[in-house]
């Protein structure tokens, strides 16, 4: 607006030095000089004023709000690069590239520099009724196709910050933790900054503004509930302790049961004559194969290790070490002893 003011101003001189002609140097008695070529310099400053209330330049991730004198908005512009407008208008820029707001434990109101804003720690209440204090990181960008409408209601983006972001988010974010319990809240952090985006992006839709990430820091609690935490944690770990001590247990027991099985079957079949099968188990969700004995009643048991299978085996095992070139010592009658030696 300056520019243009500026502008006018150089115009009306220009008009006025036209419209004197002449001007009289040194007195009544000087001689008069002519000053209309005075008025082409005027005329291109004035020119060149003129041109530059004309035309405006934005960046990428710069939209702008093209405001008349009139002050009824109705236009803007989003694209980089040179534009044109009416000299009388004003073109109000707006920032839409990312932004951050940055909630920490830090004292006093909100900070604006450098793209971030400072304030006081989130603070929630939990499922079951714990106060929970979030420092926390939130990424922001500003609709291009909404500046308009950003301008309409806040004028500026600093009012947008302070009277519609900040509040917005604050109160958006406490709905969160309400959906955990006090216990699981520092393991859900990802639920948690999902719920919370969802939250903000409602809460301030009609601003424009889309959150693109929130970093969720330190989740803390008070003295008393941060104590109660720790002492869960140590009845926890006992806990977890104990389990794994019932399931060495319950696994020696499996493998005394299961050893206990096998060689009660291995004498069912050698001892009685019981057929085996293989049949198909589900263990752990998968499907595996093992063999099932069917044991024989014991006034059906065949009894095949008796006094005549017994010695015909020992005499099988005789020859079989004596084939093999071994030499084979065999005691007097009544003794148990059997020293068998191998072949030089």
């Amino acid at each position: 607006m300056i520019k243009l003011v500026l502008s006018v101003l150089l115009l009306v001189a220009a008009v006025a030095v036209l419209t004197k002609g002449r001007v009289r140097v040194g007195g009544s008695a000087g001689r008069e000089v002519p000053v209309r070529l005075a008025a082409v310099p005027l005329v291109v400053l004035a020119g060149a004023f003129l041109l530059w209330s004309s035309v405006y330049r934005l960046d990428t991730g710069e939209a702008a709000v093209l405001k008349p004198l009139s002050g009824a908005v109705h236009d803007s512009e989003a694209v980089a690069g040179f534009h044109t407008k009416a000299p009388w208008v004003q073109a109000v820029k707006f920032d839409v590239r990312n932004q951050v707001i940055s909630f920490f434990g830090t004292t006093g109101g909100p900070q604006f520099g450098d793209g971030q804003i400072t304030d006081q720690r989130i603070t929630g209440q939990t499922s079951d009724n714990s106060t929970a204090y979030i420092d926390a990181t939130i990424t922001y960008s500003i609709d291009p196709e909404k500046v308009l409408t950003v301008y309409n209601d806040y004028r500026t983006q600093e009012n947008l910050q302070s009277r519609k972001i900040l509040p917005g988010v604050r109160s958006a974010s406490q709905n969160g933790p309400t959906l955990f319990p006090t216990a699981t809240l520092r393991q859900s952090r990802g639920k948690l900054a999902a719920q919370m985006k969802a939250d903000i992006e409602q809460n301030l839709a009609q601003a424009g503004v889309k959150v693109e990430n929130i970093d969720l820091r330190a989740i803390n609690f008070t003295a008393d509930v941060e104590a109660n935490l720790n002492q869960v944690q140590v009845a926890k770990a006992k806990s977890n302790a104990a389990l794994e001590d019932l399931n060495t247990a319950r696994i020696n027991a499996e493998k005394v049961r299961v050893d206990a099985q096998a060689q009660s079957d291995a004498d069912q079949i050698a001892r009685c004559g019981a057929t085996s099968v293989q049949v198909e188990r589900t263990v752990n969700g998968q499907q595996v194969q093992e063999t099932r004995v069917t044991p024989v009643p014991a006034n059906k048991c065949q009894n095949r290790l008796n006094e005549q299978v017994l010695t015909s085996k020992y005499i099988d095992m005789l020859k079989e070490a004596g084939a093999k070139g071994n030499t084979v010592y065999v005691v007097p009658q009544g003794a148990n002893n059997l020293l068998q030696l191998p072949a030089k």
